[in-house]
């Protein structure tokens, strides 16, 4: 019973959090940005984790846990030093970013910890939600260029959202997203396979 609790607690949040975002760009307008992978990810996190569905949660982490992360720790250089590393976050300080805006960009650091937790208390039952992450992935590139701008660079599909450029972008960003769902998905793999928990 407490499991299902804090599962239905984890469900709302990720929901709560997706739906706030769809709705806060869509009141400013900012309709293209409704297909940012995080918002889509947040609302099937949420769903998969009030279905207790270890398959669907698992293939959102596999997109989103290393984004995530180098934007977290690009946002804590932000705040401690006011300068960021790789340019992801230099938007948070801007003085036309609404309120409401960033306190739905924090869900960037909570996110990953989060739905980790929320997987350690299902326990993963396959191994392969990989093959959803790579069809989502594959999908939400050509949906982003051809529904977006060049100009918003959503998803990073234009060009790298780092501060630096790269040579045949498409190739890179397809190599890029693949090695990541790859290696997330093998750590998952690794420590949550048939109920198999980290040690402590």
């Amino acid at each position: 019973m407490q499991k299902r609790i804090i599962l239905n607690i984890i469900g709302i949040i990720f929901l709560a959090f997706g739906i706030a975002a769809i709705v806060n760009v869509t009141l400013r307008s900012q309709y293209e940005q409704v297909i940012w992978f995080c918002y889509i990810g947040l609302v099937i996190m949420g769903i998969a984790t009030l279905k207790q569905n270890s398959f669907w949660l698992t293939s959102q982490i596999n997109i989103l846990a290393f984004p995530l992360l180098f934007w977290s720790f690009d946002f804590i250089i932000l705040i401690a030093t006011g300068n960021s590393i790789f340019g992801l976050t230099d938007y948070f300080l801007a003085e036309d970013f609404p309120l409401i805006s960033k306190i739905i960009s924090i869900q960037h650091l909570f996110t990953i910890p989060l739905s980790i937790y929320a997987l350690y208390l299902m326990k993963l039952k396959r191994n392969d939600a990989w093959k959803i992450s790579f069809v989502q992935l594959t999908a939400l590139f050509f949906v982003t260029r051809i529904f977006t701008s060049s100009e918003s660079n959503l998803n990073c599909v234009y060009r790298s959202c780092f501060n630096f450029t790269l040579d045949f972008y498409p190739i890179a960003w397809f190599i890029a997203g693949s090695l990541m769902i790859l290696i997330t998905n093998f750590i998952i793999v690794r420590f949550f396979k048939n109920g198999r928990r980290p040690k402590n």
